[in-house]
């Protein structure tokens, strides 16, 4: 998406991150998100339990890789 943004100028880059900051806040797009959000925590959830199942031993991998993850969670990005 950077690459894209590159090819508009300064201006249109302007228009659009303000018209962006807005949709964002639009509830259809807030709601989105929001299912954005569970359907990620399925799949997590999912491939975890199906790693366990395939490697119960696994266990406290996964509790230790999940809590480097917590620890090393990034800032939400930025919204261009």
């Amino acid at each position: 998406m950077r690459e894209a943004l590159e090819s508009l100028t300064p201006a249109e880059r302007k228009q659009l991150m303000e018209a962006r900051k807005k949709a964002m806040e639009a509830p259809e797009v807030v709601e989105a998100r929001q299912k954005e959000e569970a359907a990620r925590k399925a799949m997590r959830e999912a491939v975890k339990a199906a790693t366990l199942k395939a490697d119960p031993t696994l266990g406290p991998v996964l509790d230790k890789l999940e809590a480097a993850m917590k620890a090393n969670k990034p800032h939400p990005p930025i919204e261009e």
